[in-house]
């Protein structure tokens, strides 16, 4: 496929301090008693997704409602996965600081499967709002590798904590 590709960066939504409460919160449940002082380190780091942006071309049908929307996706590599995401801030380019080596790890899929994988999210996500006499495209606007997803991840409790610094989300992994 011939497309440009750019680098960027999903700015941080989260702070440091809003990483720290969300992680202690998450915890809380099964450590009510557990507090920001029993952290023993917080890192910030950054993972390398696919990111790509579709706009609906339609052709006749009802996707003429929808014509010229635009739906970014994110597509980890190593998994495999797509997530259709709300738009993008604007990206800072370049790699940043605490990024993961793509070197070390192991994608599934290379970005051409990782656009046709997105595409056909987006097609699925459009047809389930449309009816089946819909005809459109799907132009790709954009393709950004690697889109680096900042997380912070903190340590403390004998659990690592991942905090998505874009979403908030948190994801618990106990020292086994």
């Amino acid at each position: 496929m011939d497309y440009p590709i750019i680098t960027g960066t999903l700015p941080l939504q989260l702070d440091h301090a809003d990483a720290c409460a969300r992680a202690v919160a998450a915890l809380h449940p099964v450590s009510p008693g557990l507090t920001k002082n029993a952290i023993d380190e917080v890192q910030l780091s950054h993972f390398p997704l696919l990111g790509v942006e579709f706009e609906v071309v339609a052709h006749k049908g009802p996707a003429l409602k929808v014509t010229g929307s635009r739906f970014p996706v994110v597509v980890d590599r190593v998994s495999g996965v797509p997530v259709i995401t709300s738009v993008w801030p604007q990206l800072r380019l370049g790699v940043p600081e605490g990024s993961i080596d793509c070197e070390s790890l192991r994608f599934r899929i290379d970005i051409d499967e990782g656009i046709e994988v997105a595409r056909h999210a987006v097609t699925v996500s459009v047809m389930r709002r449309l009816k089946l006499a819909s005809v459109f495209d799907l132009q790709l606007r954009r393709c950004v590798w690697p889109l680096w997803k900042p997380n912070y991840v903190v340590r403390f409790a004998g659990c690592d904590v991942l905090v998505d610094a874009v979403t908030g989300n948190v994801a618990v992994r106990e020292d086994s």
